[in-house]
């Protein structure tokens, strides 16, 4: 029997997430939370933490929406929804200095190392267009 493919816009997404927002997601936890402002408070050591953990359980996540798993829909479906939810309402709204060194310098030239919120609606976007195809072929 032939093995059929995953659809393309889980594919797309999946990737997206593995490539973009996981190391992204990582990536500011390290420059924001251990080692910028905020990491001169309990709480900001706990915010690099925490995203820290949560980048790389949302990888894992992927890993198993990409080997087409019915749960891994169901937690980057619901991870997506949560950072994106988190995102918007509670850490820019009120957290000044993470928006001014979301930047990374290099050579002078700033870097946007911020990429979360222009990736997470255009994947959930593709997740819930797909969700019929995915369906059909999960396991």
């Amino acid at each position: 029997m032939e093995k059929v493919s995953l659809p393309i816009k889980t594919k797309i997404a999946a990737w997206l997430n593995i490539l973009l927002i996981g190391p992204s997601t990582i990536l500011n936890s390290f420059f924001v939370g251990f080692g910028g402002i905020a990491a001169q408070s309990p709480e900001g050591f706990f915010y690099g933490a925490l995203m820290t953990v949560l980048g790389l359980l949302f990888l894992f996540f992927n890993l198993f929406l990409l080997s087409r798993k019915k749960i891994g829909y169901w937690l980057v479906g619901i991870s997506l929804l949560i950072f994106l939810i988190w995102y918007v309402s509670i850490l820019r709204p009120f957290n000044k200095e993470y928006v001014s060194e979301s930047y990374l310098s290099i050579d002078g030239k700033k870097i946007r190392i911020d990429i979360i919120p222009y990736v997470l609606p255009l994947s959930l976007i593709l997740l819930l267009f797909d969700r019929k195809n995915f369906w059909k072929i999960a396991t």
